[in-house]
C-alpha cells in the first residue's frame, strides 16, 4: 500500500446494490387473489405432468421453478453479496449462490424431491387459499426449489 493511501483519512465509499424483488405487497396480493391462486395450481399440475413424461422433464422443472413467481410475482433472491475493502473503498459484488454438486441434487430429487416438493407446493397453495393462513403459505412457494432439488 502506498504512503498516500496509508495517510488517507477520507471516509470510505460505500456502494449499495438494490435488489429487485418485484412489485409491492399490494400488487402482489391483488395478483394472487385474482390470478395467482389458479394460475399457480395449473402450473403445478402441468409441471408434474411434464416431469412424468421424462422427455419433457427439463420443461417441467423450468415451469415448477416459476410457480413462486406465478403465484405471487415475488422474485426470490438467489445471489450472495460480497463486501471487500480495498484501499479504503468498500466494494460490493454479487454472485450466484454456490450449489451442491449435481449428483447430490439428482439423488435427492430421485429419492425425496419429486414427491416432497409436490407436497410443499400443494400445502403452500392450500394455505394461501385461505386468507387467514396465507402468511404461512406464501413463504412455502419460495422454498419450493430447495424442496425439489436442494437448490439454494
Amino acid at each position: 500500500m502506498s504512503e498516500k493511501a496509508k495517510n488517507d483519512t477520507r471516509a470510505p465509499v460505500v456502494l449499495v446494490q438494490e435488489d429487485d424483488k418485484g412489485p409491492g405487497c399490494v400488487v402482489q396480493t391483488v395478483w394472487f387473489l385474482f390470478i395467482g391462486w389458479w394460475l399457480s395450481q395449473i402450473a403445478i399440475l402441468l409441471g408434474w405432468l411434464l416431469i412424468v413424461t421424462i422427455i419433457l422433464m427439463p420443461l417441467g422443472f423450468a415451469l415448477l421453478n416459476k410457480v413462486p413467481y406465478l403465484a405471487t410475482l415475488h422474485k426470490p433472491k438467489r445471489q450472495t453479496s460480497v463486501h471487500v475493502q480495498e484501499d479504503g473503498v468498500i466494494v460490493m459484488a454479487s454472485s450466484d449462490r454456490p450449489q451442491r454438486p449435481f449428483w447430490q441434487r439428482a439423488v435427492f430429487f430421485l429419492l425425496i424431491g419429486w414427491w416432497f416438493s409436490f407436497i410443499v407446493l400443494e400445502l403452500a397453495w392450500l394455505l394461501t387459499s385461505t386468507v387467514l393462513l396465507a402468511p404461512l403459505g406464501l413463504p412455502l412457494f419460495g422454498w419450493f426449489p430447495t424442496a425439489l432439488t436442494l437448490r439454494r
